[in-house]
């Protein structure tokens, strides 16, 4: 266990979950009951405003922000199981193709993304059965 403030959680990261928007970027790690471990807010992540290699050393940031806020090293990888990203622009499959291989290339979660998409996407797809709590005070 690590400690934030006054609450105890565990640093065993079920999800990764990204709201990467044009103005503002939101990314926390959760665990499997939806708690969550570690948070960052920052600046929008719009791969057609800054481009895919800009895109992802925003959300490289953030999510390294994320990580120390749950107490885990920045250099470990990956930092959650799962990994759920809804990110603006994403429409069309051109966008999830050029997305998706740099998102793997980070190495951000274990398994596959259960999406990228610009639509409300929802934590319990990825399996952690309290993580629907969370999510809707996200909306």
């Amino acid at each position: 266990m690590s400690r934030l403030g006054k609450f105890s959680y565990s640093t065993a990261a079920s999800i990764l979950a990204v709201d990467g928007g044009n103005s503002k970027t939101d990314v926390a790690l959760v665990d499997a009951t939806g708690a969550v471990l570690g948070a960052a807010r920052g600046p929008g992540a719009s791969h057609h405003h800054l481009g895919v290699p800009a895109a992802m050393d925003t959300l490289e940031a953030l999510i390294e922000a994320a990580g120390h806020d749950a107490g885990l090293p920045a250099t470990e990888r990956p930092l959650a199981a799962v990994g759920v990203w809804c990110l603006a622009g994403v429409d069309f499959p051109a966008d999830d193709q050029a997305l998706g291989p740099a998102i793997a290339g980070r190495r951000w979660r274990a398994r596959r993304c259960c999406a990228t998409t610009c639509s409300p996407c929802g934590a319990p797809a990825a399996g952690a059965p309290g993580a629907s709590a969370w999510w809707r005070g996200r909306a």
